[in-house]
């Protein structure tokens, strides 16, 4: 359902993290800087097809530039993934059904949860959704 996360890199830690909301948990990607410091903290929006490879690389590519990113997967694992991106009839109605405002709590639920991190304490977070 959610794109594999790729080999750690020695300057990005990436992991999956549930976070709560009033509608049940979302999944989202957390990828943190792992040199000692304190960092500038970022929420992603996943884009119209979900929680893609492309999507996870750039919140990888922030956390690489010094940006601890959380993208919560507001499209709750129905979005299309890494395939059908030519298909943009199906995207627009799939774009037509989303609920703005459940994805939006899911945004927010993502800043919280970076608002909740001790900037003096490593990123703690399970690998697997």
């Amino acid at each position: 359902m959610y794109p594999t996360l790729p080999e750690s890199e020695p300057d990005v830690q990436l992991s999956y993290v549930s976070l709560p909301t009033a509608t049940g948990d979302v999944t989202a990607v957390l990828p943190w800087p792992t040199a000692p410091g304190t960092y500038p903290a970022v929420v992603v929006g996943a884009g119209a097809w979900g929680l893609t490879s492309e999507m996870v690389d750039v919140a990888r590519r922030l956390a690489g530039q010094g940006y601890v990113t959380i993208m919560p997967d507001y499209l709750r694992g129905e979005g299309f993934g890494d395939t059908d991106h030519d298909d943009m009839p199906r995207l627009m109605r799939f774009i037509d059904s989303l609920d703005f405002r459940r994805a939006s709590d899911d945004l927010f639920a993502g800043a919280s949860h970076l608002a909740g991190l001790d900037p003096s304490q490593p990123v703690f977070a399970s690998r697997d959704p």
